[in-house]
């Protein structure tokens, strides 16, 4: 959240450490995916209400979802958790 309380110029200027922060965040997301559904469903909704704070940075649209094919390498360039699966 602190990132989130920058003006947008700050936050520019720190986009490299917010966009890694959010990778790392979702990193553990997807983990929780393979060993407790039900917190990560919880923790994923947390997760895309914060990334609402930085729409300006990939914008408005919502991310398509995607069929993963392989669960070690993710094939989806989209920030947002999809815990229904």
């Amino acid at each position: 959240m602190y990132y989130s309380r920058l003006k947008i110029d700050n936050q520019e200027r720190f986009f490299e450490d917010i966009y890694t922060d959010i990778q790392r965040y979702k990193g553990l997301i997807d983990v929780l995916l393979e060993y407790d559904i039900e917190f990560a469903k919880t923790e994923g909704e947390t997760f895309n209400n914060y990334l609402k704070a930085f729409k300006h940075f990939y914008g408005d649209d919502e991310p398509e979802d995607e069929i993963r094919t392989d669960n070690d390498i993710t094939t989806d360039s989209s920030l947002q958790i999809d815990a229904t699966n």
